[in-house]
């Protein structure tokens, strides 16, 4: 099973056909690299989309990430909680949105 941060974190990389930026999943990332890993019949990024998302990042580094992810996920279930992902504005938005615990 795939971690959730892998749909969670991009890269972001400029079009080649306009002045915009297009945004690659780590998961695709990873997943092209897996394929070509096993062999991609076609030499040409045009004919095998895998060829171009596969060289985005490194494929050592990103397995390490990986591996980094799941080593956390773990840590966090063994002390009975979970790793949770949120954007920087929802992160804002809780710790405004949360009253003061009194000290015990």
């Amino acid at each position: 099973m795939r971690s959730p941060i892998l749909d969670a974190v991009f890269v972001s990389i400029p079009e080649n056909w306009g002045d915009g930026r297009w945004e690659v999943p780590l998961r695709d990332i990873l997943e092209s690299q897996e394929v070509i890993g096993e062999g991609c019949p076609v030499p040409m990024p045009e004919e095998c989309p895998q060829l171009a998302f596969s060289e985005l990042l490194d494929p050592e580094t990103v397995q390490h990430f990986v591996d980094a992810w799941q080593a956390l996920e773990l840590s966090a279930q063994k002390a009975g909680g979970s790793l949770v992902i949120r954007s920087a504005e929802q992160s804002a938005f809780v710790e405004l949105s949360e009253e003061p615990t009194p000290n015990s």
